[in-house]
C-alpha cells in the first residue's frame, strides 16, 4: 500500500510555478507526482524532528509527518537526472493515475488545437 501525502500550504503553487510543464497541473496529479517521486528519490534524511528531506534529481521534497511541507526545485543545477529505474517509474504512474491523466491531457489539447485551427 502506498503512503498518501498531503500538500502542505503552497506547496501546489510552488510546484506548478516551478516544475516544468507543470503549470496548469490539478491538484490531485500534483499531490500523487510528489508522491512518486518520494518513492523514487535517490537520497533522504532526516534534517530535525520528525522532517525528512527526499531528493529527486534537482527537487527537495520536506516531509513532516504525513505532510509535503515545502518543496525546492534547484533549477540551475543543470542536473541531467532521470530515474534509476524506468520500470518502477512507469509502474508508478499506472497505480497513482498519472499516465491516465496525462493520456487524457494529451488528447484534450489535440481536440483544441483541432477547433482552433
Amino acid at each position: 500500500m502506498i503512503k498518501l501525502y498531503q500538500l502542505g500550504k503552497g506547496v501546489y503553487n510552488e510546484y506548478c510555478r516551478t516544475v516544468k510543464g507543470n503549470l496548469y497541473t490539478p491538484q490531485m496529479i500534483v499531490q500523487r507526482k510528489l508522491i512518486r517521486n518520494i518513492l523514487l528519490s535517490n537520497f533522504n534524511s532526516y534534517i530535525g524532528f520528525n522532517q525528512r528531506v527526499y531528493i529527486y534529481g534537482n527537487l527537495n521534497i520536506y516531509v513532516e509527518g504525513n505532510t509535503i511541507v515545502k518543496i525546492k526545485n534547484y533549477k540551475n543545477n543543470n542536473c541531467k537526472w532521470y530515474p534509476e529505474n524506468k520500470s518502477e517509474y512507469n509502474k508508478l504512474n499506472n497505480i497513482l493515475g498519472i499516465t491516465l491523466y496525462n493520456k487524457l491531457y494529451k488528447e484534450m489539447q489535440q481536440m483544441f488545437s483541432k477547433k482552433i485551427l
